[in-house]
C-alpha cells in the first residue's frame, strides 16, 4: 500500500487521540522497511495513544480550570468595582462595561422597561445607543427578550450593520421583567455564550 510514496514509508499504523469525545489527532508509528505490525505492536500503540489522550485531556481540564479561575477573579474585581459606585448613571455604565468584558463582547446595552411600555436604552458601552427606544411589538432582539421573558442568542436578523452576533438577557425582579442586557459581537463567538 505504501510502495513508492513520497515519504519513503514502508509501513504505517495509527491510533486516534480523543478529548471530550472528539478526535483531535492521531498517534502514528511508521518505518522505511515494509512491516506488518504484530498484535503486540498494535496493542502497544493503543496503550500509548490512550496515554497521550489522558495527557491531552488533563491539559484541557487544566486550561478550563485556569479559565474559570480567571473568570471568577474578573467577576470579583468587577463586583468590587461596582460596589464602590454610588451614582446610578455611573453604575449603569459600569454594569455595561463589566458585562461586555466578562462575556468577551464588543458592546453592551442596558435597557429598562418604561411605564409607557417602551424599552429605553439607559446605558451603552461600545455602541452609541443610549436614549434609544423600542416600542411594544418591535422585532429587535432586546424587545423580544423583554416581551417573551426568555434569553435569546442571534447570529442573524440583528438589524445592526457590522455586528455578527448578539445575546439578549432579560432582567427580572421577583414579580416582573424590568429590562434587558444586550451583548453584541462584531465577530460571532466560536461558542454561543451561556
Amino acid at each position: 500500500r505504501f510502495a513508492g510514496n513520497a515519504m519513503g514509508l514502508g509501513f504505517y499504523a495509527g491510533a486516534p487521540v480523543t478529548t471530550a469525545g472528539q478526535r483531535v489527532g492521531t498517534l502514528c508509528i511508521a518505518g522505511e522497511r515494509p512491516h506488518t505490525p504484530s498484535t503486540d505492536d498494535l496493542e502497544t500503540l493503543r496503550v500509548l495513544a490512550a496515554a497521550v489522550t489522558a495527557h491531552v485531556e488533563l491539559a484541557r481540564r487544566e486550561r478550563e480550570r485556569a479559565d474559570e479561575a480567571a473568570t471568577l477573579r474578573r467577576l470579583g474585581e468587577a463586583t468590587s468595582r461596582l460596589a464602590r459606585v454610588s451614582d446610578a448613571a455611573e453604575l449603569e455604565q459600569d454594569l455595561c462595561g463589566v458585562a461586555r468584558d466578562l462575556a468577551g463582547a464588543d458592546a453592551a446595552v442596558l435597557w429598562t422597561a418604561s411605564p409607557g411600555g417602551m424599552l429605553l436604552a439607559l446605558a451603552a458601552v461600545g455602541l452609541e445607543l443610549t436614549g434609544a427606544q423600542l416600542p411594544p411589538g418591535h422585532g429587535a432582539g432586546s424587545r423580544q427578550a423583554l416581551d417573551r421573558g426568555e434569553r435569546e442568542y442571534r447570529t442573524s436578523d440583528l438589524g445592526l450593520e457590522g455586528w455578527d452576533a448578539a445575546a439578549f438577557q432579560p432582567l427580572a425582579t421577583a414579580d416582573a421583567i424590568v429590562g434587558v442586557l444586550t451583548l453584541l459581537w462584531r465577530d460571532a463567538p466560536r461558542l454561543a455564550p451561556e
